[in-house]
């Protein structure tokens, strides 16, 4: 009797999570639907972000560039003939040791300290925690 009512608790236990397998699988891809739409969010406003990013760049690189040439202009013509070229070599060398250092810091600045999809990183790191905690119990 104590034997045949041990094993009906387990065949009832197995029945209980049979049952509750689809609810499981159902909630883990309602998980999965809801991380992959904020992922997608996330991935939306770094593509503006980048977009508005680069017009800026590209606009601002524009203006710099005709400003350098204006700038060089004005130093070598007001220049005493005989001393242009060494104006216009003076003149190369400052601008062309500034844009090294423009993007030596641009490339710093982006590829140091971001992090693009913290929020759904996290939340990926924070379900594979709670989902490993529940296969140790």
């Amino acid at each position: 009797m104590n034997k045949a009512l041990r094993l009906s608790s387990i065949v009832l236990s197995i029945m209980r999570l049979m049952q509750s397998i689809p609810a499981v699988g159902s909630a883990a891809a309602e998980l999965l639907r809801l991380r992959l739409q904020l992922f997608a969010e996330e991935l939306q406003f770094e593509r503006v972000r980048f977009i508005q990013c680069l017009v800026l760049c590209i606009f601002g690189a524009t203006m710099l560039g005709v400003g350098v040439l204006a700038f060089t202009a004005v130093v070598i013509f007001s220049a005493a003939e005989e001393n242009r070229f060494f104006a216009l070599c003076v003149a190369t060398g400052i601008h062309l040791s500034l844009g090294v250092i423009c993007i030596g810091i641009g490339l710093h600045n982006s590829c140091n300290g971001r992090d693009p999809f913290k929020s759904s990183t996290d939340a990926f790191k924070a379900d594979g925690k709670e989902i490993a905690s529940m296969f140790k119990k």
